[in-house]
């Protein structure tokens, strides 16, 4: 699996460098967006582990079944927060409504939903999840077609009240984020999903001509969910019936893992996700000492308890997979700075450049640096150039808010204040006349 998934990321840098050069009408304004599908049909489970002469690394994957039966799918409870600011009218709304219709009205009868529309403010659909009722769906229905897009974008006022609805037992809770990203604040928004990993699992669905692919990417990585993308309606449908199918089968909630007589430390991602049936979950860390013991895996599958136990032995030992130490470091990164709650913490500053000059990883703290020994401008003079820097193709100047700094959009304060102007010069316009009058 690992060899396969570098040689597809190093076959998309070689198509990115011929699309690149091929087509330079695009000019870097949009994404570069490669499909790919591996050859191999599953994806290997259990544990292997790589030495080194400092530090040892392992990499646990958890497999799902290839098939699985109805009653084996927990209890689902979804919570669909919406975008319906100015920038998601047209297309992209109109894809969001149909998602969430296909996705609600396919629930079983012990599922339950609810809805969040967000812009400037948010409009709940019920102040608990409601059951998947014909009665229910409707009216979620009829309040999604309803809206048209307008005002700002303050998600994260949102993602707070989807985790202050009450929590059902023995439910899969996943928190559907719908929006093309347009916001400001994203540290804070990852913020709130990592204090919250035990709540629910997250998956931000990004609808747009070009997406803020690092506030939907982040998301899910922050999350333990995945990211879906739509940047062209021709593909909204399918998309959208991907996004369904993957998560309409959670297998396995409250998931425990536990290590006998195995020496793991650092391990990645702290918090074990919710095992859906097209998404394995894979954890890094690292280890000492012998390589023996037992993994110990625990959780609820439907109704039922489940217990695996993984036995370690130098057979699980491959030191062919030189990459696992870079993906540890990645993930940890990921957790610590990218994504993570402890930007400005400086005790994390020193642990991440510690991490980017061991593994040779770019991070917000470290960076690759070219010396060049021949002068090029051996007159010292320049000339300064002003760059223009456009936003993405089809994406409006209200996006990035004209100054606006709360939100990402002026939204509802740009009317408010054009009204106020208005008012102004009405009421000074009627002094004048009444004035007038008067003499």
């Amino acid at each position: 699996m690992l060899k396969r998934t570098i040689s597809a990321l190093l076959a998309a840098i070689c198509l990115w460098s011929i699309a690149a050069a091929q087509e330079p009408v695009y000019a870097g304004n949009r994404d570069f967006i490669l499909d790919y599908k591996l050859s191999g049909e599953n994806i290997s489970s259990g544990i292997t582990l790589s030495t080194g002469e400092s530090e040892n690394f392992f990499m646990l994957n958890i497999q799902p079944p290839v098939h699985y039966e109805p009653e084996e799918i927990v209890p689902r409870e979804y919570v669909f927060v919406l975008d319906v600011s100015g920038s998601m009218d047209g297309y992209p709304l109109d894809t969001a409504k149909e998602l969430i219709r296909n996705l609600v009205s396919d629930l079983r009868k012990e599922d339950s939903f609810n809805l969040i529309l967000f812009c400037n403010d948010n409009e709940l659909l019920s102040p608990k999840s409601v059951s998947a009722s014909p009665k229910n769906i409707d009216r979620a229905l009829k309040l999604i077609d309803r809206q048209h897009g307008y005002g700002g974008t303050e998600l994260n006022n949102a993602v707070q009240a989807a985790l202050d609805l009450p929590k059902q037992e023995n439910t899969a809770r996943s928190i559907v984020i719908i929006t093309d990203g347009y916001i400001s604040g994203e540290t804070e928004t990852f913020d709130i999903i990592c204090q919250n990993l035990d709540e629910a699992t997250f998956f931000p669905f990004g609808i747009g001509t070009s997406v803020n692919r690092h506030l939907i990417e982040g998301i899910a990585n922050a999350g333990q969910g995945e990211s879906f993308i739509v940047t062209d309606k021709a593909d909204a449908d399918e998309t959208a019936k991907y996004f369904r199918t993957y998560m309409e089968a959670p297998l396995l909630t409250d998931i425990q893992i536990t290590y006998e007589g195995f020496d793991a430390y650092h391990v990645e991602p702290v918090t074990p996700s919710t095992l859906y049936a097209m998404k394995p979950i894979t954890l890094f860390g690292k280890w000492k000492g012998e390589p023996s013991g037992i993994i110990h895996i625990t959780g609820k599958c439907g109704t039922e308890d489940y217990v695996a136990d993984i036995p370690i032995s130098e057979k699980n030992i491959d030191n062919s997979n030189c990459a696992l130490p870079y993906l540890w470091a990645r993930k940890r990164v990921e957790r610590l700075s990218d994504f993570g709650t402890f930007k400005d913490n400086a005790a994390i500053k020193e642990v991440v450049t510690r991490i980017g000059l061991t593994y040779s990883m770019a991070t917000s703290y470290t960076s690759f640096v070219a010396v060049l020994e021949t002068i090029r401008n051996p007159e010292g003079e320049s000339t300064d150039v002003d760059q223009p820097n456009p936003l993405p193709l089809h994406v409006s100047n209200l996006a990035i808010g004209c100054g606006y700094t709360v939100g990402s959009e002026p939204g509802m304060l740009l009317f408010t204040v054009l009204a106020g102007c208005f008012a102004i010069i009405s009421f000074k316009r009627k002094r004048k006349i009444t004035q007038r009058t008067s003499l």
